[in-house]
């Protein structure tokens, strides 16, 4: 089970702004499938067989069937199956995984609970025999991760991880880890490109910290689009502590001609669509 953060993703899923869960998931109004490896396809046609296909999947590494009007079917090349349902808030209805079945029979189970009237956060994580294994409890303040949480002494959590929120967004200013000491992940952030929140200083349990720049234009749209651009890293640099020295990494993008080219299609003249691909 992954959590990240993304720059681009602008919302608090119940996680803290920016951060997510990689949990697969399929929104039928659009008809984009997300899933847990992190590759997003729209679905647009079905098979003989039933599977619901997509003319952008061009890797034969997973199938996705339909099973009834509520809920779905994925089956991948590993042999992991993912069992997703639909949950309804307000207006919007969106598929998640409930059930996720190893290629040696084992299971887990998840729930969601609905989060902020427009979307659900997960919940909880039990196995096949009824055990506990993850909650997540959210407040105002904070995002609480328990792992086996009635495994410990006097039941109490094997471990937990706390995610401060702070500010009126819910950004994540620090993670603090499952540790004696309270060692803890800090962030800093600023505003680039138009109030485009970004990570700008990370200071780590072991002492270190990093430092992002975004100094240049950033990763621009075709003109089609009329968006501001994305910002991007243009140095990096790693502050091992201890006297250590410094590693000071620059970025540059612009092909030997000057030209930007980007996965944004920048300076092509196509039609940019925003369709959540």
């Amino acid at each position: 089970l992954d959590m990240s953060y993304s720059q681009l993703n602008t919302l608090d899923s119940g996680y803290g702004l920016g951060w997510n869960l990689q949990l697969s998931q399929y929104d039928p109004a659009t008809q984009i499938l997300s899933l847990s490896t992190g590759e997003t396809f729209r679905v647009d046609g079905t098979s003989s067989t039933g599977q619901l296909t997509m003319t952008e999947k061009k890797l034969d590494t997973f199938h996705f069937y339909k099973l009834d009007q509520e809920s779905y079917r994925v089956v991948h090349k590993s042999g992991l199956v993912e069992i997703l349902r639909l949950h309804s808030s307000g207006n919007k209805k969106m598929a998640w995984a409930v059930k996720i079945i190893a290629p040696s029979g084992h299971s887990i189970a998840l729930k969601h609970t609905a989060f902020n009237s427009s979307t659900y956060r997960l919940d909880s994580i039990t196995d096949d025999l009824g055990q506990t294994l993850l909650e997540i409890a959210r407040s105002s303040t904070s995002v609480e991760l328990n792992l086996h949480p009635y495994a410990g002494t006097g039941g109490t959590p094997l471990a937990r991880f706390l995610m401060t929120l702070a500010g009126s967004d819910k950004r994540v200013s620090r993670i603090t880890l499952p540790t004696d000491n309270n060692a803890s992940w800090r962030f800093g952030y600023g505003l680039e490109n138009g109030n485009q929140l970004c990570v700008k200083h990370v200071e780590t349990p072991t002492g270190s910290s990093e430092d992002v720049y975004y100094e240049d234009e950033g990763h621009t749209f075709p003109s089609s689009a009329a968006r501001l651009p994305i910002p991007r890293v243009t140095r990096h640099v790693i502050d091992p502590g201890l006297k250590l020295a410094k590693l000071d990494v620059r970025y540059t993008y612009k092909d030997g001609q000057q030209r930007s080219r980007n996965f944004l299609g920048a300076g092509l003249p196509i039609a940019w669509e925003d369709n959540g691909l």
